[in-house]
């Protein structure tokens, strides 16, 4: 693999030697050859493109066909050659849990005799233990403004994943991960735990119910690197760039357009 740095965004794009990595995708300037990249960041799995370079850009024109004051170039077929394919990565998380939650839940009754409203309230208190499996929980393997692009076209249905191959990498870019699992374990297992007391909480059948304290034990995280397809175009207008990106697996779209 071929790593390219943009001097201008500072974007770490990943290749194969057979892609032509002549501009950025998120910038549309030119990026330059850094070097080859390492084996420590060879995703374990990705999710092939299914939506192809002409679905993509058929899908931007539907997308665009509802906007009246957009810029009369916006759509030029020569602009929509530029749309790119990229890989972005992501963290995929799987453990065990367990643990037990104390919650409580307030139910009011109100009623009238004669003149004067009587009101009761009952409390109530509830215990649940169980034992939770966490599969494929994703985080987002990249800082910044990268990173909210996949926010907006996720979710990727993970029974696509195929191990990782380099083949997948032709005529396509792939975003240089920049969080590693060091710098997010911490979040990682208190959102487990999070998510956990939920679940555990869902199972109380009144509403209002709300833990008042928890235990919940977290066990070892297994991760995974892995690589998901989006379709992205940026477009320069008065100074200012925008992003339209596609979820290249199930066509979700994300667009920000411009206004002439």
């Amino acid at each position: 693999a071929l790593l390219y740095i943009c001097p201008s965004c500072g974007a770490e794009i990943v290749t194969d030697e057979t892609t032509a990595a002549t501009t950025c995708y998120y910038c549309s300037n030119p990026v330059v050859l850094s070097g080859k990249l390492s084996g420590d960041f060879k995703p374990d799995y990705i999710i092939p493109f299914k939506l192809d370079k002409d679905e993509a850009i058929r899908k931007f024109k539907e997308m665009c066909s509802k906007k009246k004051f957009l810029p009369k170039d916006f759509i030029a077929e020569s602009r929509l050659e530029e749309i790119k394919g990229v890989y972005f990565p992501y963290w995929y998380i799987s453990c065990e849990a367990d643990g037990n939650i104390n919650a409580t839940s307030k139910q009011v009754r109100s009623w009238m005799v004669g003149d004067i409203r009587h009101t009761e309230t009952t409390v109530r208190g509830h215990f649940r233990q169980g034992d939770l499996s966490i599969r494929n929980m994703p985080e987002a393997a990249l800082k910044g403004k990268d990173r909210d692009i996949l926010k907006y076209v996720c979710p990727f249905n993970t029974a696509d994943f195929v191990p990782f191959s380099m083949s997948y990498l032709s005529g396509f870019f792939a975003e240089k991960r920049d969080v590693e699992k060091s710098e997010i374990n911490s979040a990682v297992t208190d959102k487990i735990k999070v998510f956990s007391g939920n679940k555990l909480l869902d199972s109380i059948e009144y509403a209002n119910a709300s833990i008042k304290d928890s235990s919940i034990r977290v066990g070892e995280l297994q991760w995974s690197y892995n690589l998901l397809p989006v379709w992205v175009l940026n477009y320069k207008h008065k100074d200012k760039s925008y992003i339209y990106a596609l979820n290249g697996q199930s066509g979700k779209v994300y667009g920000e357009l411009p206004v002439c």
